[in-house]
């Protein structure tokens, strides 16, 4: 081959070399280019990514489902959202509260939120201040109201009805609702409102911090409050609500951490059982008296409010009748007018009773069958145990009683 022949194959092959290359090179640029597409298509396409705006009404009739959108907020209300059909919420699901916006569900309709404990359904404001937000209110009777797993948070602001009712969750009278496994906190008033008859809930498992108080609830509810963490609120006590509290049914007071705080008068009447725990404290309000009466009925209510001496790890946890206020006379004190033998308060302790309005912290009708052993009375200003006329206390027996700073023990008329 001569040099112009080998010039000419150099020449020829170094243009092949440069076309391939820079084929090479345009090639890179198409797949950067391709790849870039689809994350452009995504990022246009916002309905999966952007909160949806509920309607402020859903129709009986109707069930709307909502799901997890997205990492953030999934949905947002700007209103009373009345629901009157079916609304279903599930896991994971975050909806954000306009200011005075809330759920409130009537008639026969229902609200199901059910999380887990990794994947909550949460409820917040879009304000993060206490009270920015209604809450979620029930007036509905259906057997699938539930909150399961969910957390409220910043509720608690403006009242759904006339009577001023407010509470992260409220309760109306006759509805129903079970709610197990909540986180309830920054609420500006209480964590749940329960202030009328006939309800049927169930409270189990719940926390509820950062709140006026944890409960608001009427006497009747106490036995439906199973477990759960109260602390970190303004009071940390349950509140037994400022009417008149009426126990027609067996009743269990259990030892929730927290005492019970009793704002107004507490009869258990026919049909009434009231079972106290031991470790339970009942602070009673100024004036306050707790009352087991027959009255004609004959059904014969009952208390029995017995402590332990000592538990499986030999702590004493006795039962404790207190005022809210520590003062003598702070309130009226236990009076009993039921023939019931099951009549029983032992391991306890009771002080701070009877004002002048009653003469004994403990008050005794006719009739009366009651026992009464290893009970301290404490800071009592007129009688520990006293019957109205002779032989009121005939069927009252008392043993191992420490009169502390107490005027009188038995008295009888």
């Amino acid at each position: 081959m001569n040099s112009l022949d080998k010039n000419l194959w150099k020449a020829t092959l170094f243009c092949c070399l440069l076309t391939l290359f820079t084929a090479c090179g345009d090639s890179k640029d198409d797949d950067k280019e391709e790849g870039t597409n689809p994350v452009t298509n995504n990022n246009s396409n916002t309905d999966n990514f952007e909160s949806k705006l509920l309607e402020c009404n859903l129709p009986a009739g109707e069930t709307l489902t909502l799901t997890n959108r997205n990492d953030h907020i999934d949905y947002i209300v700007d209103c009373k959202y009345n629901i009157k059909g079916h609304l279903n919420i599930e896991k994971d699901v975050t909806i954000q509260f306009q200011t005075d916006a809330g759920f409130a569900i009537y008639d026969k309709g229902y609200l199901k939120a059910i999380g887990t404990k990794n994947a909550p359904v949460l409820f917040t404001g879009v304000d993060k201040t206490e009270g920015s937000w209604r809450g979620v209110f029930f007036n509905s009777n259906h057997v699938n109201n539930e909150l399961s797993y969910t957390t409220i948070e910043y509720a608690g602001g403006e009242a759904f009805n006339s009577n001023g009712d407010k509470g992260s969750i409220i309760v109306y009278a006759g509805a129903r609702l079970k709610a197990n496994n909540n986180t309830l906190r920054h609420g500006e008033m209480y964590g749940v409102t329960m202030n009328y008859g006939e309800a049927e809930v169930q409270l189990h498992n719940n926390e509820i911090n950062t709140h006026k108080a944890p409960l608001h609830i009427q006497g009747q509810y106490v036995d439906k409050v199973v477990g759960g963490k109260y602390v970190n609120n303004s009071t940390n006590a349950i509140l037994i609500n400022n009417y008149t509290s009426t126990i027609s049914d067996n009743c269990r007071w259990r030892e929730l951490g927290v005492p019970y705080h009793i704002l107004d008068r507490m009869v258990v009447v026919a049909g009434g059982n009231m079972v106290v725990d031991a470790g339970v404290t009942m602070a009673f309000a100024g004036d306050v008296q707790l009352v087991i009466d027959e009255g004609a009925s004959g059904s014969k209510p009952s208390l029995v409010a017995v402590g332990k001496e000592v538990d499986s790890d030999s702590i004493a946890k006795p039962i404790t009748f207190t005022g809210i206020n520590k003062i003598q006379g702070a309130w009226k004190g236990i009076y009993f007018d039921s023939p019931n033998p099951l009549n029983q308060i032992a391991f306890a302790k009771i002080e701070y009773a009877s004002n002048p309005a009653q003469e004994g912290a403990i008050e005794v009708w006719a009739g009366t069958v009651l026992s009464v052993h290893d009970v301290e009375f404490k800071e009592i200003q007129n009688c520990a145990i006293h019957g109205g006329h002779k032989g009121y206390l005939n069927a009252v027996t008392t043993s191992n009683l420490i009169y502390t700073n107490t005027s009188r023990g038995l008295c009888e008329e």
